[in-house]
This record gives structure tokens, C-alpha cells and sequence, in this order.
């Protein structure tokens, strides 16, 4: 698999959505809406921001412009309020992490990029998981 024209593929199909792809150094994977920036860590290795990538693509997708955003703050951003934020919100960041992930597995059989199944469930597992643990505390 050429990792590198299948990122570049998917920063085409975000080009075409009026998004930029920037890579930083230990950034949190994230997509700021109102600026149209898609943040990636550029220590992850290439396979596993393209995976990330299309799932960001995935948030993208369920966005579509919307003003009612449930994904407009990170969950980082989301963890320094802490009890402010509601249970009914986290479940709906957690249900939204997972179609995030199921959309940006299905814009990578459209754009024809091949993914190792078994990498991407891992990476999206870990990252629900997480979500998840987030969720419940």
C-alpha cells in the first residue's frame, strides 16, 4: 500500500472542501470548523494519520455545514471544563466518534484507498476506548 498517495488522495477530497491539512508536532488530531483546518500529529507514523485523517473526513462529513455542531469543541478542550460537560453531550461525542469513524472508512472505498482492516480497527478502537473512558467519568 502507498500510504502516501492514499494521504494525498484524501487531502485532495478535503482541498475540494475548502480544508487544510496541517501537520504539527504532538498537535491533537482535530478538526477546527470555523477555520477549515484539519490538525494532525506528525509523530504518528504515515499509515496511522491516514487513518486518523479519514476519520476526521468523517467528521467533516457530518458536519456538511451544519450550525449545530456537536463536535465543535475537542475533547481535550471539552476535559479543562470538566463537570460543566453533561452526560447527554458525551454520549453524543461518543456516538458521533463512532459514525466519524464508519463514514471515514466509507469515503476510503469511494476515493479507493486501500486500509489494513485489522490496523484501522485497532486505531479505531483505541480511540473509542478512549472516547468511552472519557465518557464515563
Amino acid at each position: 500500500m502507498n500510504f502516501k498517495r492514499s494521504f494525498e488522495l484524501a487531502e485532495y477530497w478535503l482541498d475540494d472542501k475548502g480544508y487544510q491539512v496541517l501537520l504539527e508536532t504532538d498537535a491533537p488530531d482535530c478538526v477546527y470548523f470555523n477555520f477549515k483546518q484539519v490538525y494532525l500529529n506528525s509523530r504518528n507514523h504515515i499509515e496511522k494519520r491516514l487513518y486518523i485523517l479519514l476519520h476526521e473526513c468523517g467528521h467533516i462529513l457530518i458536519d456538511n455545514g451544519s450550525e449545530d455542531r456537536l463536535y465543535s469543541l475537542s475533547r481535550e478542550t471539552e476535559a479543562v471544563v470538566g463537570d460543566c460537560v453533561s452526560k447527554k453531550r458525551r454520549v453524543a461525542v461518543l456516538s458521533e466518534e463512532i459514525e466519524a469513524w464508519k463514514r471515514g472508512e466509507r469515503l476510503a472505498k469511494r476515493l479507493g484507498i486501500s486500509i489494513n482492516e485489522e490496523k484501522f480497527d485497532k486505531i479505531r478502537t483505541d480511540s473509542i476506548m478512549s472516547y468511552v473512558e472519557w465518557a464515563r467519568d
